[in-house]
């Protein structure tokens, strides 16, 4: 079996599970090999995942997926961790998780634990699944996956290479970094992560105020604030998840909803005002990420 298809196998075996609607199919995606590394853009069902005995020793192959619709809960080792759009998850093949996820979707790189990740530098005794992603590194990582994702050119075999032991030492970087305490860990509040789960789930909706997430999870509103008060507050943490959610959309393929009408279906007051906290944000306005995202499409 070629590298692609063992790949492919990996992604398949590792991902579906559960049975989807009989009008649905489990998992839609296009693939690619550039030179160690398999990149997946697409969608998936809602599935369930239990990755256990002698399943997790089949494939030793470390999953980098990035989430651009939908929600993805993963749990491992007592630790259990919700991922929203925007979220970079790294799930190592070696070690054994469960994940619940909704309808998705995603882009994805997998990569080779034994031939572009060396066993001495991924130590047996540290997973990173159920584990968020934060700093430089991972905002590293996930550009780097956004990059090769759209940005698909045809590479000879040293650049392949080269990209190949780029992407693992910026895994290896994120992992290591994961494996840091930090000052940030001791003051988390415990309301934080069920309030970016409602936050995630209700993008959308128009009625996603501090007062409703206060009312809907039973805290206070005083305690809600004081949760998020080093960070900017509810309201920012509101405007940024939904940020997160639109830039993804726009670099999604075959989205073809104008700027306009995202900035409305995440209530943004208008596509001016949206393109100037995007712009805030990000340093580039929508219509020049969009651009950028779409060099190298196949339809291009």
């Amino acid at each position: 079996m070629g590298d692609g298809d063992r790949y492919a196998s990996a992604f398949e075996d590792c991902a579906v599970v559960a049975v989807p609607a009989a009008d649905e199919r489990p998992l839609t995606y296009d693939s690619w090999q550039v030179g160690s590394l398999r990149f997946l853009s697409g969608s998936s069902a809602p599935v369930s995942v239990d990755r256990s005995g002698d399943e997790v020793a089949r494939f030793e192959v470390f999953t980098i997926s990035l989430l651009v619709s939908g929600t993805s809960k993963v749990t491992a080792e007592g630790r259990t961790c919700l991922f929203g759009p925007g979220d970079l998850i790294l799930i190592d093949e070696r070690f054994p998780y469960a994940t619940e996820a909704s309808a998705t979707s995603f882009v994805t790189m997998l990569i080779d634990c034994g031939r572009v990740l060396m066993p001495h530098q991924l130590p047996d005794e540290f997973s990173t699944n159920a584990r968020k992603t934060a700093g430089l590194g991972a905002t590293a990582l996930a550009a780097f996956v956004r990059t090769m994702i759209f940005n698909r050119q045809p590479t000879n075999m040293i650049e392949a290479e080269q990209i190949s032991r780029a992407a693992g030492e910026l895994v290896r970087g994120v992992r290591l970094t994961m494996r840091l305490p930090t000052a940030s860990d001791d003051r988390r509040h415990p309301v934080h992560d069920s309030v970016r789960e409602f936050v995630t789930n209700n993008l959308t909706s128009q009625t996603l105020t501090p007062e409703a997430i206060a009312s809907a999870l039973r805290i206070s509103r005083s305690t809600l604030y004081r949760a998020f008060a080093a960070t900017g507050g509810v309201a920012q943490l509101i405007q940024a998840m939904r940020m997160d959610a639109a830039r993804d959309l726009l670099l999604m393929p075959g989205e073809t909803r104008s700027i306009a009408e995202i900035a409305d279906h995440f209530h943004f007051s208008g596509a001016a005002h949206f393109s100037r906290v995007f712009k805030t944000r990000y340093g580039v306005t929508p219509q020049r990420l969009r651009a950028r995202g779409r060099i190298g499409d196949p339809d291009d």
